[in-house]
């Protein structure tokens, strides 16, 4: 989730005046002759429509022709100094973590029913769409000065008449139901890990009910859950990408073994393209897995010298590794199992599977983590979106909702929705343990969302007269053609959940 308590740290941004020297108007010459990835296709010669391109263009050349001093502050893994803070290496694996989660483990049932072939298709277009997506949300933020996700999607709106620009509501309602969809994921991973290290050999309980198992883990969850700042559980995130390539490493080292052993019929039922249906629930799913661009803002904001060409290699080659990542887990997975792939694949292990116990362990911690990092933004949207009903005021601000945030009565009211969150996202995972058709559903919701319709709507407003007519519309084109296909699948998925197809 996007974290954005450090931003409001910074003192706004202010761009010098415009040098008029001749070295500067050569150098700007320079940028003009060939738009390329270098600065982001932008024609600098273009003439803006808006007050918002016009923003957009004088930051790019502001930071084309003159290095920005190094921001101080980070998230993430930009914070880590061996990298050096700021250094696109920190930003590309502050995006790799933010994206790398639970989804990924259900990326070889997915292969199962779509075929190797066609799944890497749709991991490809999953990873072509959230770079151009991630590009247009971080050289927007940087260079309209966006301090947070919220700002930035209120770029694609009408300016308020009073010129104050209040918290959008819609992005508060997406904010809360994706991390309560998070929330109910590692819940519901939760119930499988814990099942399978109970059933071990190390502890041999082999008849522990599922459903006790994720209720006990609220007597951890919650006490974690009820501090709004959790910025310490941050650090959780450099395990979880560890432990994901730590499987990666895993599952391919076992795939000979596990496929030498699956039934021989499957054998021969390799790759094969699934229904109309199925391949629009794994887009939704393949998309979901490149999820990270509610970082994106602050990635942005922490990016040393945050030239159109470093914004673009950042966003590359974050999607790249979880590319390379997310296909090797697929294709390894599915080799090993065939079509009896779980929905969470870890599950095709056996309990006893060593190797398999280490990795169960190790993971079962950043997926206990994982619930107050997702919950914590959340709550605040709950309380934020309730705070918006009952306040009088047209233009609402959070902190005019809870002005003491620090009281007994509003420690009580956060904890109140805490504990409503977690009890119910705990019962929805005792009553359906079909991950993968959780990831689909959310993702094709949530997916749509943040990866596609936001960012289409900001490259509307901001980028789109800075580009040439062939490639506004076809940027246009692919994110719109995308978003229908997502909302479809949503669509879809949710007429089989309530069984009306």
């Amino acid at each position: 989730m996007e974290s954005t308590a450090w931003v409001s740290e910074y003192s706004p941004l202010h761009y010098r005046a415009k040098d008029t020297s001749p070295d500067q108007t050569r150098s700007r010459r320079s940028l003009s002759r060939n738009p390329s990835s270098d600065i982001l296709f932008v024609d600098i010669d273009a003439t803006p429509s808006c007050a918002k391109s016009g923003m957009f263009l004088e930051g790019l050349i502001y930071h084309e022709l003159q290095p920005l001093e190094t921001i101080d502050e980070a998230v993430g893994f930009a914070t880590s100094h061996w990298t050096g803070q700021g250094s696109m290496l920190s930003c590309v694996f502050t995006l790799v973590a933010s994206a790398m989660g639970a989804g990924c483990l259900s990326l070889p049932h997915m292969f199962s029913k779509t075929g190797i072939v066609c799944g890497l298709a749709l991991l490809a277009c999953g990873a072509l769409l959230a770079h151009v997506s991630l590009v247009i949300l971080m050289s927007c933020a940087r260079y309209t000065q966006c301090r947070s996700f919220a700002e930035l999607v209120s770029l694609s709106e009408a300016e308020p008449s009073d010129g104050r620009s209040g918290r959008n509501p819609l992005v508060d309602t997406v904010i809360m139901f994706y991390g309560m969809a998070a929330v109910l994921i590692y819940m519901m991973l939760i119930g499988d890990f814990f099942a399978d290290i109970a059933q071990s050999p190390l502890f041999g309980y082999a008849d522990v009910p599922r459903q006790r198992l994720i209720l006990a883990s609220l007597i951890c969850v919650f006490p974690l859950s009820i501090p709004r700042n959790v910025t310490a559980l941050r650090y959780i995130s450099v395990l979880s990408t560890s432990v994901i390539v730590f499987l990666t490493v895993v599952v391919v080292a076992k795939m000979p073994s596990c496929a030498v052993t699956k039934p021989a019929a499957e054998a021969s039922v390799w790759e094969e393209n699934g229904p109309v249906r199925t391949i629009l629930q794994s887009f939704a799913m393949a998309l979901f897995s490149f999820n990270a661009h509610t970082n994106a803002v602050p990635v942005a904001m922490a990016l040393d010298q945050p030239r159109a060409a470093r914004i673009w290699q950042v966003s590359l080659l974050s999607v790249l590794i979880e590319f390379v990542i997310y296909s090797t887990i697929a294709t390894a997975g599915y080799l090993s199992f065939g079509r009896l792939t779980k929905q969470d694949f870890i599950r095709n292990y056996p309990p006893d599977d060593r190797w398999m116990l280490l990795v169960r362990c190790v993971y079962s911690v950043p997926v206990i983590f994982g619930v107050p990092i997702n919950l914590s933004p959340a709550a605040a949207s709950i309380q934020a979106l309730a705070g918006r009903i009952f306040s009088s005021k047209q233009q609402f601000r959070r902190q005019t909702s809870d002005p003491h945030p620090n009281s007994a009565r509003s420690q009580c009211r956060r904890a109140g929705i805490v504990g409503a969150v977690l009890l119910c996202s705990a019962l929805l995972a005792i009553c359906c343990d079909a991950f993968a058709d959780v990831i689909g559903l959310f993702g094709a919701c949530f997916g749509t969302a943040i990866c596609l319709m936001w960012p289409l709507r900001v490259y509307r407003h901001v980028m789109r007269d800075l580009h040439s007519n062939l490639l506004s519309t076809a940027v246009t084109i692919a994110l719109t053609v995308a978003s229908v296909l997502g909302v479809i699948a949503f669509l879809e998925q949710c007429l089989r959940v309530f069984h009306f197809s």
